[in-house]
């Protein structure tokens, strides 16, 4: 122990830097949601304006910034072990994380809800617009109508996030998709599920709409978010298929002619592809081919997962309970993982022997978040991590965050060399932000280009971060030291000013980003005001940070 005194010895009692990067986090995640009702995309509360551009500045922000957050708090778990012994750390941890969460869990999470309920009421699901109402209905003439009068021929539905090119298929409308195609419609845009138009026509056996597509260039061999092709799916049952289809309101016709028309569909991807149609096995049973990320969703989504609870049944990964408290749950999961892991010397550093050097311990972390990426979107194309917030953190998003929180511990032991992941700042900043975010975001869908991309970026993002924290907030300045103090506070009880405001402004004949800005600066103001006059001097203001000093 006496190389981890002396790192003690060595190290200054509150690293300011990480402590500024971990209250940036937490404010980039009051940004992040306060822009979202303005992107265009689903949320809670969608303003009527929209501003497409802050959809590029929040997956931006989702890119990184939990990853950031859990690699500094493992820091200062790691420091704080060192300091006062597992058990101490797990007292400190208790109280500043678990017992606030779990408070929130009863306050701020109805509280939340109820401001929701007031602002949004729920009416089921959002109503088509007029040019998705058209082309279900098959209504050529009022389609060019509402093309030409202004309508976006990419428009997606909201409740599934189908593009018209996709219902237009599914429905067979070929004349629809003709003229979709002719205003410059991609024949391979993705939906939100990571399917495209010609998966549906392979599923509901629409053969016209099928060659039209592969004759303006769809990609006969192109997967959806659960890997399958489209001839994958012209094997799919019909329990499956009329379950889809029936989920989004475009039933599937007698089963005898969709299967006929499926057998038209395979003989012309036969040809596109050169795989011999005949030489496929007949239709199983399956609605498609397993990959193993389709069979791992499955089994997240399985019945192993779920619990009698009042008369009905909890689902622990997807049943929501968290809310944006998720982090919190997550966190107390891995100070647990953290805690074994030192008692039972596992995590060498903490005992002093950190052998490992610091590129080895980066390469390797960098190889093993690569890895925990893959199994990120399986239910449909994304940029970022996934998200749940039920009792049980989904497994592949708990090895993901323990990724990082694991490498910030180890970085602690190396705390002597604090400059040196982000020496380079400057240029991992600018190689992140201007490359690899807008390519990772064109190549979403693709998995093997969209994984790696997506790693990069995150790391990239957190080491340039980390370096310029380090280059110009080392010292103490009582700013900064208010805000991070006051971060942690903003951040739990920030989603209540948000869905306020957010209803508030939603239908005010106002630009989209001028709307955004006022409601950034509201909620801000707000959020630090709350801060100062309930909490700072109060016992939830020592809950959250401790006793005050000076």
């Amino acid at each position: 122990m006496d190389t981890t005194r002396e790192l003690i010895r060595q190290s200054p009692g509150r690293r300011h830097d990480l402590d500024a990067l971990r209250a940036f986090a937490m404010f980039l995640g009051v940004l992040l949601h306060a822009a979202l009702s303005f992107t265009g995309n689903p949320w809670v509360i969608r303003d009527e304006r929209s501003a497409p551009w802050l959809g590029v500045i929040t997956t931006g922000i989702h890119g990184f910034r939990m990853e950031l957050f859990f690699l500094v708090s493992g820091f200062f778990t790691a420091m704080l072990c060192c300091r006062r012994g597992v058990p101490g750390m797990l007292k400190n941890r208790a109280l500043r994380i678990l017992i606030p969460c779990l408070l929130a869990l009863a306050t701020i999470q109805p509280l939340t809800g109820w401001v929701i309920g007031k602002v949004n009421p729920p009416n089921g699901p959002r109503p088509d617009s007029e040019l998705v109402q058209a082309v279900r209905s098959g209504d050529t003439e009022e389609v060019a109508n509402l093309l030409q009068a202004g309508g976006d021929p990419s428009e997606a539905e909201e409740n599934h996030g189908m593009r018209l090119l996709t219902i237009a298929a599914y429905a067979g409308h070929t004349d629809i998709v003709r003229l979709l195609l002719d205003r410059g419609v991609d024949p391979n845009s993705i939906n939100r599920s990571g399917s495209r138009a010609l998966h549906s026509a392979a599923l509901v056996g629409k053969p016209a709409v099928a060659e039209l597509l592969l004759t303006r260039g769809a990609d006969p061999l192109a997967k959806n978010g659960s890997g399958a092709t489209p001839l994958d799916l012209t094997r799919a049952d019909e329990e499956f298929t009329r379950g889809l289809t029936g989920s989004i309101g475009i039933p599937a016709g007698p089963w005898p002619q969709v299967e006929e028309g499926r057998a038209r569909v395979r003989d012309l991807l036969a040809k596109q592809t050169g795989i011999d149609a005949a030489a496929l096995p007949p239709s199983s049973n399956t609605a498609q081919p397993k990959s193993w990320l389709a069979r791992y969703q499955e089994f997240l989504g399985s019945d192993f997962w779920k619990i009698p609870f009042s008369g009905g049944q909890v689902h622990l990964i997807y049943t929501g309970v968290f809310g944006h408290l998720w982090f919190l749950w997550d966190l107390c999961w891995l100070i647990l993982l953290f805690a074994v892991a030192a008692r039972t010397g596992l995590f060498p550093c903490l005992a002093g022997r950190a052998r490992l050097g610091l590129a080895a311990g980066t390469a390797i972390a960098l190889l093993l978040s690569l890895a925990s990426n893959i199994p990120m979107h399986i239910g449909g194309p994304g940029f970022g991590p996934d998200t749940t917030t039920g009792w049980i953190p989904a497994p592949h998003l708990l090895v993901h965050y323990a990724v990082y929180f694991f490498f910030g511990a180890f970085y602690y032991s190396h705390a002597a060399h604090a400059d040196q992941l982000g020496r380079w700042w400057p240029a991992w900043l600018g190689i992140a932000l201007l490359a690899l975010l807008p390519v990772g975001m064109l190549m979403i869908g693709n998995r093997w280009l969209d994984v790696p991309l997506q790693t990069a970026y995150c790391w990239l993002m957190i080491a340039g971060l980390m370096g310029l924290f380090h280059r110009y907030l080392t010292t103490e300045s009582p700013v900064i030291r208010y805000l991070s103090d006051s971060s942690y506070w903003c951040y739990l009880i920030h989603m209540v000013p948000v869905f306020a405001l957010q209803g508030l402004v939603r239908e005010w004949p106002l630009p989209a980003a001028l709307k955004f800005a006022m409601v950034s600066l509201a909620v801000t103001s707000v959020l630090l005001a709350s801060y100062q006059l309930l909490v700072r001097h109060t016992p939830v203001g020592w809950l959250l940070n401790g006793p005050r000093k000076g």
